[in-house]
């Protein structure tokens, strides 16, 4: 059984790392990496309902990889009354009617 002290100090570790992928989102190129990396932190405890608009801009993106992160981040962390889910509808229904999904079906 860890002591006190390794919990706290796991608990210091990942709101340190939350702390960085916070500056992370900032950053056009590496925000679905960033967002990948809150979802596994959302997994251990921690709260990333703060970034729900950062998962619709990542879910919103050209690129199929980053699109599939942004999928993975909404499934994980968008709730009923998450702010943005309107939005998130919208653009599912956006992508299903467009032709390159069509086009791939």
């Amino acid at each position: 059984m860890p002591s006190r002290n390794t919990k706290s100090r796991h608990g210091s570790v990942n709101r340190s790392r939350l702390t960085v992928r916070r500056a992370d989102l900032r950053s056009a190129d590496v925000k679905a990496t960033a967002l990948l990396k809150l979802v596994y932190l959302e997994m251990v405890g921690h709260d990333m309902s703060w970034a729900s608009f950062h998962v619709l801009e990542v879910m919103s993106s050209q690129k199929y990889h980053q699109k599939r992160v942004g999928y993975l981040a909404a499934v994980q962390s968008f709730r009923p009354d998450t702010d943005v889910l309107m939005m998130a509808t919208n653009l599912l229904k956006k992508v299903g009617k467009s032709p390159s999904y069509r086009a791939n079906r």
